[in-house]
């Protein structure tokens, strides 16, 4: 069945030659690819953990001038409305002196002319009961007024 002969030898030298060959050319070069691809994504990794690293650097820098930012802001806000209320207090006070000089004024000028008035109603009253008294007893009746009592009059009266 199975002859010994110098074929055996042949085919084994043969198959040892292919397997040579094919290390040499196939395998050979698809281990060094793949050898240069797990270097690859190893590089790869390692670019991304150092990007991830300096990513999470940037962005914690970032919040931190974001909330000092806002602090700065807050405190600006809080001035310009710290500032606004007092000149809106000054102002208010100013109208208020203004409102209350200009008060005054209005009632001296009122109590000026109502002095003026009742002075001119007290004339107005002598010389219509004058008036009056005459008509009712005749020419020759006089009847004298007090100015100063007739004004008491009509300052009660207008009270």
């Amino acid at each position: 069945m199975f002859d010994v002969n110098l074929t055996l030898p042949i085919f084994l030298a043969m198959f040892f030659l292919f397997m040579a060959a094919l290390k040499e050319m196939v395998l050979k070069p698809v281990g060094q690819a793949l050898e240069q691809r797990e270097q690859r994504i190893k590089g790869n990794i390692e670019v991304g953990a150092v990007a991830r690293h300096t990513a999470v650097e940037i962005v914690a820098d970032y919040d931190r001038r974001m909330h000092e930012a806002r602090q700065k802001a807050q405190g600006i806000v809080s001035d310009v409305l710290l500032a606004a209320q007092k000149d809106r207090q000054a102002e208010v006070k100013t109208f208020h002196e203004s409102g209350q000089t200009k008060l005054q004024a209005a009632k001296k000028a009122i109590a000026a002319e109502r002095a003026n008035l009742v002075g001119n109603l007290a004339e107005e009253q002598r010389d219509l009961v004058g008036t009056i008294v005459k008509k009712l007893l005749g020419e020759s009746a006089s009847v004298v007024v007090d100015a100063d009592k007739a004004r008491q009059v009509l300052v009660e009266e207008a009270s």
